[in-house]
């Protein structure tokens, strides 16, 4: 079986907060590549195309915060074609929502291929809108072939109030036996802990297995005090895990989002427990980057010549990872600002084209191995 995590980054649309500080924490790498590119004496092709490309990237600000449109549940109903060009047809009638940015059809499109160039028995999604767009993505995935999709579908807000829910899906044969929200866990000043959520999986298997399954999403901000939180959130992280352990359960898994390389402080109640990260292993496949890089290990890389800083994490108590048969990435959909640089989908012209700035990490398991195969790295 295979299992997959994946920050998607929304489905189908994105709230406009989200758009406007994602945007101020881009608009100056973008200028000053611009700069760079114009400050050139002899330019190519290729620089002229993306001169105009960042150029429309650094108005896009402005033309977020006029009239935008977002797809909600009832959307839905009103046309199940698909266009010629992208996905989705043009006869679509969205609500006017001055308060989400549709994502634009390319990048949708990719977000497809990378779900169904990895089709994964069990997948968990972070920052996801609603249930609707789970389902309408199954759709859009297996198309008239819907036997072969995702049969449940589950999906829970977190506290942001953004459309940064996360959402587990699972093939026929593989059952949600228990689940379990963190969202109401209060931090030490009575606030909501997670802006986002902790949530607690427990999957049955064809064959009557059970694997737990812990999926969170911890802050994101690099300043002080949203540093010091997510320590606690990763303390709570541990905790939950390390119960699951003393309860006898050999088959754990955490993943999701951690937002911090593994050297980070702010995880290491994570990385103080048993588990095992899946990318250190010897035969974890990826895209290597190009170039010098290949050969090159930056601290906080998922591994050497996969050098982007790794925010994203799936990793294995002990008992599962003596049942891991492969694992790797796909970040063929994620587009490369700067260095490193590595292969992409053919799809992946431009920025916004991108289907998230996150890769999707898989795992397969042989819950049936009576040894490990798998082996970590030197």
């Amino acid at each position: 079986m295979k299992i997959a995590t994946y920050n998607i980054q929304n489905i189908f649309y994105r709230h406009i907060d989200l758009v406007n500080m994602e945007y101020e924490q881009k608009f100056e790498r973008w200028k000053d590549e611009f700069e760079s590119l114009l400050g050139k004496q002899y330019r190519k092709d290729q620089d002229f195309l993306r001169m105009r490309e960042l150029a429309y990237l650094m108005r896009l600000h402005n033309l977020a915060r006029g009239s935008t449109k977002t797809i909600e549940s009832d959307f839905f109903n009103k046309s199940e074609s698909v266009s010629k060009t992208g996905i989705i047809s043009d006869d679509w009638q969205a609500k006017e929502n001055t308060c989400t940015v549709p994502i634009p059809l390319k990048a949708l499109a990719n977000k497809i291929k990378v779900i169904s160039d990895n089709n994964p028995e069990v997948l968990l999604l972070q920052e996801v809108e609603s249930r609707a767009s789970l389902i309408k993505l199954n759709e859009l995935i297996y198309k008239e072939k819907l036997e072969l999709g995702y049969r449940e579908i589950i999906h829970l807000d977190g506290n942001g109030g953004n459309g940064l829910g996360m959402g587990i899906m699972l093939k026929d044969g593989y059952r949600i036996r228990a689940i379990q929200s963190f969202s109401s866990e209060r931090d030490i000043d009575g606030s909501f802990l997670f802006t986002n959520d902790l949530q607690s999986y427990k999957v049955e298997t064809p064959k009557g297995q059970f694997i737990y399954i812990l999926c969170v999403q911890l802050s994101s901000d690099s300043v002080k005090e949203n540093i010091e939180k997510r320590t606690r959130q990763a303390k709570l992280v541990s905790e939950e895990y390390e119960k699951l352990r003393l309860e006898g359960n050999d088959y754990i898994m955490v993943l999701g989002t951690l937002n911090a390389p593994r050297y980070s402080k702010s995880i290491s109640p994570i990385f103080n427990t048993d588990m095992i990260n899946i990318s250190e292993l010897s035969n974890f496949e990826a895209e290597l980057d190009t170039g010098m890089d290949t050969g090159y290990y930056r601290m906080g890389a998922y591994r050497k010549g996969v050098n982007v800083e790794q925010h994203d994490y799936l990793l294995a108590s002990p008992g599962l990872f003596s049942k891991v048969s492969g694992s790797g990435m796909n970040r063929k959909a994620m587009w490369p600002t700067k260095r490193p640089i590595w292969e992409t989908y053919e799809s992946i012209q431009q920025e916004r084209d991108s289907a998230s700035e996150h890769p999707l990490l898989w795992v397969s398991l042989n819950l049936n191995r009576s040894t490990s195969a798998a082996k970590l790295s030197a």
